[in-house]
Parts: C-alpha cells; sequence; structure tokens
C-alpha cells in the first residue's frame, strides 16, 4: 500500500511539473516580456547622455580618418569602395532593468553587436563601401513589444540619436559618391522615420534596404504614398530604389499574426502605432526583384554563421540552404536547415531576437555592390555626342 501512495505521489509531482513546463512554453512570449519590462515609467527615467558624434567611440564602425582634424570638423571618409554606406543596426538592448533607453556604453549590448549583430548583418554591406554605423541610445526591446507611451518615447529617443548621426554622415561624406541606407529591426524603424522626415535625399541615394521592419505599402503607393519614398526595386539591377522583407520560417502561423497585428510603424500623421494588419512591401533578397517573388534554395548562394569572426574577415558561406517566397507580405524561409541557421528552440524570446546567422548573407552582398556599380556606371558614362547643327 505504502508503495501505491508513493508511486501516486511521484506522479502527481512528474504531472504538476510537466504542466508548469507546458504552461512556461505556452506562455513564453509573456513570460519574457514580463522579464524584460521596465521597471519605472519612461517620465521618471533618467536618460543616459547623448553620444557626440564627432567622437570616433560613438561610432560601432566608421572610416578611419585620412588627416588630422578638429574635433568639431567633419571627417572625410577613406576613399575604399564606391558607396558610403550608413547602417543603423538593430536592437541588442534585451533587457529594461536599467531602463527604457540603453547607453552606449553598456557592455552586453555592444557586445552583442560587435560579435552577432555586425558580423552577421552589417558585414555584407561593405561590398559596397565603407560602413557607417551610429551607436544610438536604442530603446530596449520591450519598447518594441508595446504600444505603450513609454515605448514611444523611447524609440522617439533613439531616434533623435539617429537623426544627429545621419546629419553627421552627410557632412562627412564626399558628396559626389553614392551611398546605401540601410535599416535593421529596431533601426529599420528609424530608417523608415528618417525617409519621411528629409525627404528626397538626392540622386546619390543608390539604394535602401529595411530588414526585418515592416514598412506599409501605402507609403508608395496609393493617394497617401509620399513622393520621395522609394519603390520596391523591380529588376537586380535598378537603383534608387527599396528591397524591404522579414523573413519568417515556414509554418509559423502565430509569427505571422504577431508581425502583421503588432509591428511597430511610424507615419507622419500618426506618429509610433501597431501596423494592425497593414499591407506591407516584400522584395525577396534571392531575386533583388518584387516581379520575382519566389526563388528556390539553389538560388541562395550563400547562408553564414558570422557570430565571432573580426571584422572583414569573410565566413564560411552555406549554399542552397534555403529558398525564400514572398506571399502574404511576408518572405517565408524553409525550416529544415543546419542547426547553425536555426534559432535556439528553448531559448526566452529568440522571436524577437537578432540571430546569429544570415540566411541572405551572398546575396545581400551582390545585391547591394550590383546596385552601387550599377549607379557607378551611370554617373561615369560618357555624355552622348551631339551633333553639328548647321
Amino acid at each position: 500500500m505504502k508503495h501505491h501512495w508513493w508511486r501516486i505521489f511521484v506522479s502527481g509531482i512528474l504531472g504538476l511539473l510537466t504542466l508548469v513546463s507546458l504552461t512556461a512554453y505556452f506562455m513564453r512570449d509573456n513570460l519574457f516580456r514580463e522579464l524584460i519590462e521596465p521597471a519605472v515609467p519612461f517620465q521618471v527615467d533618467e536618460p543616459p547622455p547623448p553620444p557626440d558624434y564627432s567622437d570616433a567611440a560613438a561610432w560601432a564602425s566608421r572610416p578611419q580618418e585620412t588627416r588630422t582634424m578638429p574635433r568639431q570638423t567633419a571627417l572625410r571618409p577613406a576613399n575604399f569602395g564606391k558607396a558610403d554606406v550608413f547602417l543603423i543596426h538593430p536592437t541588442t538592448a534585451w533587457s529594461g532593468n536599467t531602463g527604457w533607453n540603453m547607453d552606449i556604453s553598456d557592455t552586453s549590448s555592444r557586445t552583442r553587436l560587435e560579435t552577432i549583430g555586425l558580423p552577421n548583418h552589417g558585414e555584407p554591406f561593405a561590398s559596397a563601401g565603407p560602413l557607417w554605423v551610429p551607436r544610438y541610445r536604442q530603446a530596449v526591446l520591450f519598447a518594441l513589444l508595446s504600444q505603450r507611451d513609454d515605448s514611444h518615447e523611447a524609440l522617439d529617443l533613439a531616434y533623435q540619436d539617429v537623426a544627429r548621426a545621419f546629419d553627421t554622415f552627410r557632412q562627412a561624406r564626399n558628396p559626389a559618391r553614392p551611398f546605401v541606407l540601410v535599416g535593421i529591426g529596431q533601426g529599420g524603424l528609424h530608417l523608415l522615420r528618417l525617409l519621411l522626415e528629409k525627404g528626397d535625399l538626392g540622386p546619390k541615394l543608390a539604394a535602401t534596404y529595411f530588414i526585418d521592419q515592416a514598412v506599409p505599402t501605402s507609403l508608395y503607393q496609393g493617394s497617401a504614398a509620399q513622393t520621395s519614398f522609394p519603390k520596391p526595386c523591380q529588376n537586380a539591377q535598378q537603383t534608387r530604389c527599396m528591397l524591404a522583407f522579414i523573413e519568417l520560417d515556414g509554418g509559423d502561423d502565430w509569427g505571422e499574426k504577431i508581425i502583421k497585428q503588432r509591428s511597430t510603424i511610424w507615419t507622419p500623421e500618426t506618429g509610433y502605432r501597431a501596423l494592425n494588419g497593414q499591407a506591407i512591401a516584400c522584395v525577396n533578397p534571392l531575386t533583388g526583384s518584387i516581379n520575382r517573388p519566389n526563388a528556390p534554395a539553389i538560388s541562395n548562394r550563400g547562408s553564414a554563421a558570422a557570430s565571432g569572426l573580426e571584422r572583414g574577415t569573410e565566413p564560411a558561406l552555406l549554399p542552397a540552404e534555403t529558398g525564400a517566397i514572398c506571399r502574404r507580405n511576408l518572405l517565408w524561409v524553409e525550416v529544415n536547415r543546419p542547426a547553425a541557421l536555426t534559432k535556439p528552440r528553448f531559448e526566452l524570446g529568440t522571436f524577437y531576437k537578432i540571430t546569429g546567422y544570415n540566411l541572405f548573407y551572398a546575396a545581400l552582398a551582390g545585391d547591394v555592390k550590383t546596385r552601387v556599380d550599377a549607379m557607378d556606371s551611370l554617373n561615369t558614362r560618357p555624355a552622348p555626342i551631339k551633333p553639328d547643327v548647321p
């Protein structure tokens, strides 16, 4: 009899543990949000000091100075590569324990940027020219998971840094050179607002990239279209166009709902708000054309898991590991991939965090170089000889 009751007790404990584990798994999104939520309202939070973009310490990447210059003087980039790339990095500040905006000197967020963010998601664009990557007082991850006023104010503070960094970039670069704009994750949200506020940035803007950020189609088509906002690329050689996508594993219905309903966007009329099912742009990076939404795995020249690599180190490319298709406004990719190219399954918040790999590393590197080369070819092409007029 005692043995019988002991078996019932152990079975009960195991059942309770199973129930707790299943509850934690299915409620993991809410649990993660609770763990990273800032403890105080934004209004009483003491923000970190603003970065000084005349100081190299305020940049995660920036061309070296070509000559000694006073601190307040704009820097001129070294003359390598055909274009200058202004890249706004994704969120690398996950915990809100220190407030709504992260200090640029924070060790954890800097390490994630320099060992995960830049090697995987920044380096592909270095094929076009030097990277300008400002450190900014990024809003912590929770700010992108809610539509509270605190979240919007934190995003606004982060954007003000990005806007100042962009002004420094424009003053420092050679205006005769093409340039490229890249925004990834939170960086894409700031790039969206930057383009809408700055207006036409001139004929030297070779291409614009929004990665893992929703870009409403209403911004470039329809009665409410913004005349200066870039339109999706029609082919792989087109310049002055936009490549935008949010990738999602095939069959992830929950993820699709989260992206389409909760993604944060910014418009001049409403400021920050949720996407709420609005149609968004999708250009397949494997084809570089909105007119070619589907690409098989064989067309993927190489994914990469580049975490921890030093700047300028070429990662080992893994070709043909996944195809991609733009469908229902999202870029769907294949689920069966090597472990190095998949998110950890039992880590909280992996859906929202930057990945330690890039499924389209080679494709993006080739895409940006092709568009910059095309613009350079147009700029250097000799003018046609006009016939003599008698």
